[in-house]
């Protein structure tokens, strides 16, 4: 917003549903550090972008940041790397992109195509994860709507509104902040 050095900040009011749904999942992030099964949702692999994280994050050379923990998942797919080859292959049968091609992707860039993982002891964690995190992108794609009108009314070409309409590659983060 404003000149190419402004900053800008966007807030969106009275979005339905979102009360009901933020309360279901934020308290649900005071429980994950206690979990006896969150260190199954650790993915040291995917460099912790998903999943539980904790003290993984540097505030500076060799000081952990142990004050929060993070917890990462995609809200719309829990698979992104099945979800697109599923897509792939809708859309073109005779494309060179297998499923397989899709797997190798993931194991050579696990940090971007990582499988959620969800607790099975917080078995609500999903659902409002997923209920949220749709909500917030929902929101986002009619942002993105106005961002295009405002960009056309520029004559600068974008479509961020049909990026993110399908796109199904996106990460949620919900911390808990310790005492």
């Amino acid at each position: 917003f404003g000149s190419v050095d402004g900053l800008g900040l966007l807030a969106v009011r009275n979005i339905p549903d979102f009360e009901t749904y933020r309360q279901s999942l934020l308290p649900l992030a005071a429980q994950l550090p206690y979990l006896p099964d969150i260190s199954t949702c650790e993915l040291p692999e995917a460099h912790y972008s998903t999943g539980w994280s904790h003290g993984r994050e540097q505030l500076a050379p060799n000081k952990p940041d142990i004050a929060k923990g993070s917890f990462y998942a995609n809200p719309y797919v829990d698979s992104i790397v099945t979800y697109l080859a599923e897509r792939q292959q809708k859309r073109d049968a005779g494309s060179c992109k297998s499923a397989d091609w899709w797997y190798q992707q993931r194991d050579y860039n696990p940090a971007f195509y990582a499988d959620n993982v969800w607790p099975t002891s917080l078995p609500s964690l999903r659902g409002a994860f997923r209920d949220l995190g749709q909500l917030l992108g929902h929101v986002g794609i009619l942002v993105a709507e106005v961002c295009d009108v405002y960009c056309s009314r520029a004559n600068v070409v974008t479509d961020l509104h049909g990026t993110l309409t399908h796109s199904r590659n996106s990460k949620g983060r919900l911390l808990h902040y310790f005492d």
